[in-house]
């Protein structure tokens, strides 16, 4: 998929020890273990990409979708914007990787789902995403087979969301309402990592 890299920089102030221990570094990333793991199967949107790409990867499998909530510590005193889920998700049962870009579970997925938000301290974030299963095991109404979760975490990079998918604008700036939108993009840009609580 075509994206477009919006990471900036936007410096955090020195890390303590303590902070450290998360995986916060002055200005760089910072990494979220998540935690007390719960989920439940929820109606897909097509309208947010929630289904299987066409490819030969996903050929005979059905797309389910699952809303996971977590619990993780932001240690920074920043609400940390559109942070990235990594981590590997497996079909208990059946012993293989439900995640479409990595169904033989032996291969690092990298990121594949997006958080909204991660408020200062300890608290219950959630995140969606699209499970692919095999149609002839998994027929409409049968219950979600039982998922394991393995090294989930959050990462939070400087200046938000590393990619965004282009529209028109990126390709076209001087297209006409462009100014607009592209000047929304740069005041979400300036506002990721903001310090409201």
């Amino acid at each position: 998929m075509l994206g477009l890299a919006l990471g900036a920089a936007a410096g955090m102030g020195g890390a303590s020890p303590a902070l450290a221990d998360f995986g916060f570094s002055a200005g760089g990333p910072i990494t979220m273990p998540m935690s007390d793991l719960r989920y439940e199967e929820v109606v897909c949107n097509p309208d947010k990409g929630e289904g299987l790409k066409g490819s030969r990867v996903t050929y005979g499998m059905q797309p389910r979708c699952v809303q996971v909530t977590a619990k993780v510590t932001n240690p920074s005193e920043k609400v940390l914007e559109r942070p990235g889920v990594f981590g590997r998700i497996d079909d208990k049962l059946a012993e293989t990787s439900v995640l479409a870009n990595a169904l033989d579970g032996a291969t690092d997925v990298g990121q594949f789902a997006v958080m909204e938000r991660v408020p200062p301290g300890t608290n219950d974030v959630s995140f969606r995403f699209v499970a692919a299963l095999p149609k002839e095991k998994n027929k409409k109404g049968a219950p979600l087979p039982e998922l394991e979760f393995r090294s989930m975490k959050v990462i939070w990079y400087p200046g938000g969301s590393r990619f965004e998918p282009m529209d028109g604008c990126d390709l076209n700036p001087t297209a006409d309402g462009c100014d607009e939108i592209l000047e929304q993009k740069y005041q979400m840009l300036k506002k990721a990592g903001s310090t409201r609580r």
